[in-house]
């Protein structure tokens, strides 16, 4: 099924209602996340679409397979904190290096990663910072199509 846009346009999710099993597909992703290319704004909706359905067993597209959805709770309070962190500010003059510096994620970081700073430092790369950049082309109307980020 497709329950809308997150990690990309056609993120696709298979339902098994009979035994409750969901496969996400790259829509989560453990324990990295990636968000180039992705739909800041739209992604929690679509998370919490998915944790409507109450499954019981969640296969991510990559990482392990999750029997509750703490970790899809986790990762939809993080895009929405970055949302809200670029459009509380000027996005017209605001850079991804600016914003990254005022958003609060420890406390995230520290419940996903404990105190490994080399998972912290490729959460920061590979989700935050994209994340903070298709946001920001958002917030300014100039969302690129997926894959036309460089």
């Amino acid at each position: 099924m497709w329950l809308g846009r997150a990690n990309t346009g056609g993120d696709a999710e298979v339902w098994v209602p009979d035994v409750k099993v969901l496969a996400t597909g790259d829509t989560v992703v453990s324990p990295i996340p990636f968000a180039f290319g992705s739909y800041m704004s739209e992604w929690p909706d679509v998370l919490q679409k998915m944790m409507d359905l109450h499954p019981t067993v969640i296969v991510p597209g990559h990482g392990p397979v999750m029997h509750d959805d703490s970790y899809m709770r986790t990762l939809q309070a993080i895009c929405r904190e970055i949302v809200a962190e670029v459009r509380a500010s000027d996005a017209n003059h605001a850079t991804v290096e600016e914003l990254r510096k005022k958003l609060k994620l420890d406390e995230y970081m520290t419940q996903l990663y404990g105190d490994n700073k080399r998972k912290k430092s490729e959460f920061l790369g590979t989700f935050v910072e994209p994340g903070l950049d298709r946001a920001l082309q958002e917030a300014k109307g100039q969302l690129k199509p997926e894959g036309m980020d460089e």
